[in-house]
């Protein structure tokens, strides 16, 4: 799912609603097309949600738990016409402090990871790809 916020007739910034999915390849060859034409220094960054669950890992010594960030939303700023990466830079930092503030909020009456009453928390990151699982490889008990 994309959604879209426009300034005039150009989308300033791009929501990718479910990033791990593979139809969103297409969407990011055509971003990454977009920032150029737009201007042809920034490189894209992407504001990443997740959300954290402590997952169980398997039966070694008495049972082993881990941590799994499960992809929630990205959002990329589109830049503008002729922008430099500095300003871009600008724009994301503080787009990024917003929804930190989001993600502080939702959080302050979740319970943490380790007890068995949570329900997992959020996390926000920023990254030069959209959110994807992690971690990538499955855990592996040597």
């Amino acid at each position: 799912m994309l959604e879209t916020k426009s300034k005039g007739n150009m989308a300033d910034q791009i929501t990718i609603a479910q990033p791990d999915k593979t139809e969103d390849a297409g969407l990011i060859r055509s971003l990454t097309k977009l920032a150029k034409q737009r201007s042809s220094k920034v490189k894209l960054k992407y504001i990443n949600l997740y959300e954290i669950h402590r997952v169980y890992l398997g039966p070694e010594e008495g049972g082993i738990y881990g941590d799994r960030a499960y992809p929630e939303k990205s959002w990329v700023l589109i830049p503008e016409q002729g922008e430099s990466q500095e300003y871009y830079d600008m724009r994301v930092d503080t787009f990024l402090e917003e929804k930190q503030q989001m993600v502080n909020d939702d959080n302050e009456g979740r319970s943490p990871l380790y007890s068995v009453l949570s329900y997992g928390k959020l996390h926000i990151e920023l990254d030069n790809r959209p959110a994807y699982l992690q971690p990538e490889e499955p855990y592996h008990y040597e």
